[in-house]
Order: C-alpha cells, then structure tokens, then sequence
C-alpha cells in the first residue's frame, strides 16, 4: 500500500488539488528551498542590485554637479573678473590689485628686503601692506620741563586698505564724505575721482567701477608722502585695472 500512497500524493501534488494537512507526514530538519522560494530570492536579489545602480547614478550626478561648480568658480578666478563684460582686471583680490613690485618700484626700496602683512582677509576692515625696516626715527621730547628725549622707530610702508570692487561714483562720494571732512582735497589727474586726506596721509581713489584707499609713508615729509601714494596709485590704475 505504501508505494501506492506516494503515488496518489505526486499525483495530486501535480494536480494541484492535494491538502498536506490530510495527509500528516514527517517534517525534515532542514526544508529544501522551493522553485518559487528561489524566484523570489532572484527577484530581491534583481530589485536590489538596481537600488544600488540608482544610488551609484545618484552619486556620480551629484559628484559631476560639484565638479562643474567647482570649474565655474575656478574659471571665474582665472578670469579675475565677474564676467566678460567688465574690464577689471581682478576680483577683489588684494594681492592682485597690490603686489609687492608696484611699491617697490615707487619707493626705490629692494623687494627682498620688504616684510608684508595681510590681515583681516576676506573681512571688511581687511588690508594689505608692504614695510620696510630702514631705521627710520623719530625723536620726541616727554615735556618742555622735562628734555629727557626718547626715539621710537619708523617704518617706510605701502598700504591698501577699503577696496570696492562693485563702487560707482555716487557710492564713492558718499563713503568718503566731503561734507564732513574738510582736510580732503581734490586731486586732478588721477583715476576718474581722487582725494587726499591732509590729516592722516591717503588718498581715496575711484576708477572703473573700483576704489580703494590708499597711504604710502616713506618720510616725515608729507609732501614727499602725497607724492609717492599718488604715483603708487597711478601704477594700480595703469597696470592693475586697466
């Protein structure tokens, strides 16, 4: 009866018609995968290995997107200018509008022997200066009672300081402020507009859509000084700008 019985059971397996629960058997230890077990194995498999595929596009999308901002950024560094159109030269960078060599050539002092200093950078009150250590002093007195005399050391220096990139005219008249200081004068024949300031020594400048403040201090002479911050600032138009 026994072989009979297996029969009936393939039989109705393949009929699709059979109840194992009529038909108590012996569950093994271990229960052969199934072939639709092993489809949807195939199948999870499949969905997977394209999740993946989408993540490594998703990637690669994202890293080509990064990679061209980057180019851009670069390209516009290059240029040294925001777009084709504008005739500066460089992009707010201190240290392309003044290098070491414009002052050097001003003043007569070795490039080698200059010290620089650049603080602030990227910060509003950012500046940009060249020093020289040529024993420059000045003596002073503590009291007419008192002659007691005291030197304190000088340094020559080139100084940037308050570049605009993006100014026009009106912007630049507005910042100097000729209403409430007196001791600017004009100055003729150097960029579009330019003042000296008599107090502290500079000169304030706007040409091409740039302006900038500018002092170089190389004496107790202060013509001497307005002579050399506007020859200096001649060179950053001509060479700088234009």
């Amino acid at each position: 009866m026994k072989p009979f019985k297996h029969l009936l059971a393939i039989l109705l397996i393949v009929s699709g018609s059979f109840n194992f629960a009529q038909y108590p058997t012996q569950k093994p230890t271990d229960k052969p995968p199934t072939t639709q077990d092993s489809i949807a194995e195939c199948i999870t498999l499949k969905d997977m290995l394209k999740q993946i595929e989408a993540r490594d596009k998703r990637l690669e999308a994202t890293k080509q997107s990064k990679n061209n901002t980057m180019n851009s950024i670069s390209q516009d560094v290059k240029n040294n200018q925001p777009n084709a159109e504008v005739g500066v030269v460089y992009s707010e960078d201190y240290n392309n509008l003044l290098t070491l060599e414009l002052p050097s050539r001003v003043t007569g002092f070795e490039a080698s022997k200059a010290i620089k200093m650049h603080p602030m950078q990227g910060m509003l009150s950012e500046s940009l200066m060249y020093y020289w250590e040529n024993g420059r002093e000045i003596v002073i007195e503590k009291s007419a009672s008192n002659r007691k005399r005291k030197t304190h050391s000088r340094v020559d220096f080139a100084k940037l300081m308050w570049v605009d990139s993006e100014a026009d005219m009106e912007s630049f008249l507005f910042f100097i402020g000729l209403d409430k200081h007196p001791e600017l004068s004009k100055v003729n024949d150097v960029g579009e507009s330019a003042y000296w300031n008599s107090k502290n020594q500079n000169l304030q400048m706007y040409y091409n859509g740039v302006s900038f403040m500018l002092p170089v201090i190389v004496s107790f002479d202060a013509d001497l000084n307005k002579e050399k911050t506007i020859e200096l600032a001649n060179l950053i138009v001509e060479e700088r700008i234009k």
